[in-house]
Order: C-alpha cells, then structure tokens, then sequence
C-alpha cells in the first residue's frame, strides 16, 4: 500500500502481511511496481487518477479505480482499454493494459 502522506498510515489498520510504503505517483519509485498485475485506487483525488493509470500501463499492470459515483475518469492512455465494472452494487473502472509493455518508462 503506498500513500505520499506518512500520516495516513497511522490512521488505517492492515493484516501483517500489507507493507506501507511512501511514494509519490507523480514520482515513482518503479521498484515498488514491478512484477505488479494490477495497480489500484479507492477514491483517488481526480488528478491522480491518470497518473495511477499511466503509472500502471508503464509498468505493465492493469489499474482499478474506484471512483466518487459522480466522477467519470479520464485518461488519454490509448494502450488501456476501459471496462466499467458492477461488482455487487459497486461501479469500478478497470483499465486493462493492451500492451503489457515493461520499457516504456
């Protein structure tokens, strides 16, 4: 799990198992992405979502959004092809990456 704010983390209870690391998606730290199959969001800030996903596509995973009901995201990313998921009740947006490339960076 990656916040750029340390704080938040003190906030949240996780299994033993869940590693909390500081890092910024305009920034990247691309060691904690690879390998990754799927890079998602819960209720990313609007100007973060495209960055989550271009993060995503460079990397070579798909990305989750789950998104505020009334936000649509938006994203100029031709190599991710945008689902809109119901899963229970609950509308997600998946980005599949089409390329899988892992050198784009």
């Amino acid at each position: 799990m990656t916040d750029i704010n340390p704080d938040y983390f003190k906030s949240i209870k996780t299994r033993s198992n869940v590693r909390l690391v500081v890092n910024d998606i305009f920034n990247p730290n691309w060691k904690l992405y690879e390998g990754a199959d799927l890079i998602y969001s819960i209720r990313p800030n609007p100007e973060v979502q495209k960055q989550i996903i271009e993060v995503a596509f460079k990397s070579g995973a798909d990305s989750l959004l789950k998104v505020l009901s009334d936000e649509w995201p938006e994203t100029d990313n031709k190599y991710m092809r945008h689902e809109v998921v119901n899963y229970k009740g609950v509308i997600l947006h998946l980005f599949l990456n089409t390329v899988r490339q892992k050198d784009s960076r």
